[in-house]
């Protein structure tokens, strides 16, 4: 998932992702970085946004 225009630093572009040790944020201009994995705002992010998002992709789908 990206988040335009969220780095701290630059405000540039923030690409949410993940690797074998935790998830995180990076800047896609600057680099900068934020280990998410124990945020709770992730898991809520996760709980409310990914199901809202999943029903908008299948509706598109079925129109």
């Amino acid at each position: 998932m990206i988040h335009f225009k969220s780095c701290e630093r630059c405000k540039g572009d923030v690409a949410q992702t993940s690797d074998w040790y935790s998830e995180y944020l990076q800047c896609m201009q600057c680099g900068w970085a934020k280990d998410v994995s124990g945020d709770p705002l992730t898991g809520l992010i996760r709980s409310v946004i990914e199901p809202a998002r999943e029903a908008v992709l299948a509706n598109c789908k079925s129109s």
